[in-house]
């Protein structure tokens, strides 16, 4: 303590951010707010700030981090919906237009271990839903098209490009005939598929 320098010879390891979200945080164009629900006295808090030391670095202006405690900050916690401490919160813009997305961690370094090996996996995914605008990507249906409802044929089932697009913050949607397929292309597709 007299060093202020800390060493853990344990097996357990707090994720560290990997290239991607790194990468994500580098180019922002818009600012995004970071606030940590947990006391200063946790030991999940210590955990938490050599991850996001690292972006925080990154980010400059665009990527903002706060650790703010539940019962200091009721009006903040109420506005973005936080019921206790142990939630990591990302907000994007203001007033109608603001984006809240959580990762709920816990507070107990103990019940948090699994999140924290995970926290780099969980933040990117989040960061990824503020970072970008979620996007339409269509997939045709109706003459026999591979999708994800197909009954049990592994083979012409795509559920598992619909959850990495999903991932990806795609929204997917099918489109046929009875949709208008025939006549246009919606306005709002990213992609027909």
């Amino acid at each position: 303590t007299e060093r202020n320098e800390r060493f853990d010879f344990g097996y357990f390891k707090t994720a560290l951010p990997g290239t991607s979200t790194q990468n994500m945080v580098g180019a922002l164009e818009e600012p995004i707010a970071v606030y940590l629900f947990f006391p200063s006295t946790s030991a999940v808090t210590e955990e938490l700030k050599s991850y996001f030391a690292v972006l925080d670095e990154l980010g400059g202006d665009q990527f903002v981090v706060e650790y703010v405690d539940h019962a200091l900050e009721p009006d903040l916690a109420k506005e973005l919906r936080i019921r206790s401490n142990g939630t990591i919160a990302l907000v994007r813009g203001e007033g109608e237009e603001q984006q809240v997305d959580r990762i709920k961690v816990g507070e107990d370094l103990d019940a948090a271990r699994r999140k924290l090996k995970r926290l780099d996996e969980d933040f990117n995914k989040a960061l990824l839903k503020m970072a970008r605008d979620k996007r339409v990507v269509y997939f045709t249906a109706g003459h026999g098209e591979l999708n994800w409802d197909a009954d049990n044929d592994v083979l012409h089932k795509t559920s598992n490009l619909r959850k990495l697009l999903r991932a990806l913050n795609y929204s997917v949607k099918e489109l046929s005939l009875a949709d208008g397929l025939g006549s246009e292309i919606p306005e709002d597709a990213s992609a027909v598929v």
